[in-house]
């Protein structure tokens, strides 16, 4: 967080305001996120938008902000220049009907094989144009509370038989508050894309292929990872891991033999 003093002038005495403004997307709270993703989507002036962002994350009322001159706003918006350089959101704030509904953890932590195959199967499919496949991503990342959990995640366990129902449910959502929850999958995945990118490659390469329940299937066949309903439940991270390993060996094997 970025610790920001702005001093003015009123009525001949001299004023400050301090404030906590965020430093990062992961620091906005949902207010702010939400708000910032509509000036992103509906600002057409560039100056126009950087003045409603200072105004916004210092929290300043519109008399505060009018005795912002022209140096102090230059200054101010410095501290906000990360809005401009890409979202980068791997925590999501946001709270879907008065909390009824749980998202997921920070960089989609404890995400399941089958987590990953149902979400991002519909992330592609709204990616190619299929609307109602974003309702779905948000069914599988958001489910009701489990009051008797006693695990970091306090989701109900993930059924993929409820999702329909579910989706359906969940199209009443509003849109600012979709596209927000599409940020978070989206940067999450770009982040295990650059960590994980010989996996990523190799199964986005191919066209010919079923996509991410081929590859698990591929994999149950090995038993490197158990079968298929213990990779399902295995956290795609260390499926992931598993694959790069093996992804990186196969690369070593074929130089190290002038495989083609």
């Amino acid at each position: 967080m970025h610790h920001i003093v702005l001093k003015y002038r009123r009525f001949g005495i001299n004023r400050t305001i301090e404030h906590q403004a965020a430093s990062e997307w992961n620091e906005l709270n949902e207010k702010q996120l939400l708000e910032v993703l509509r000036l992103i989507s509906t600002s057409t002036k560039v100056k126009e938008f950087r003045l409603h962002i200072v105004k916004l994350l210092l929290d300043l009322s519109w008399f505060q902000f009018k005795l912002v001159n022209t140096v102090q706003f230059i200054q101010l918006f410095d501290y906000f220049r990360w809005i401009e350089e890409g979202i980068s959101l791997t925590r999501c704030p946001i709270k879907i009907l008065l909390k009824t509904y749980y998202g997921p953890a920070d960089e989609l932590s404890g995400f399941t094989g089958l987590e990953w195959i149902l979400a991002d199967d519909a992330y592609i499919r709204y990616r190619d144009g299929e609307e109602n496949a974003l309702d779905e991503l948000i069914a599988v990342l958001y489910r009701p509370l489990d009051p008797e959990t006693s695990s970091h995640d306090k989701r109900e366990t993930f059924n993929s038989n409820a999702l329909e129902h579910r989706a359906k449910f969940l199209a009443q959502v509003d849109p600012l508050k979709k596209l927000a929850i599409l940020r978070f999958y989206e940067s999450c995945r770009q982040e295990w894309e650059q960590i994980y990118h010989r996996v990523f490659s190799g199964v986005e390469s191919n066209a010919e292929n079923y996509g991410w329940a081929e590859v698990f299937l591929a994999i149950a066949e090995s038993g490197s990872l158990g079968d298929l309903e213990k990779i399902e439940q295995t956290p795609i991270t260390t499926i992931f891991l598993k694959m790069q390993v093996d992804h990186k060996n196969y690369e070593q094997f074929k130089a190290k033999n002038q495989l083609k």
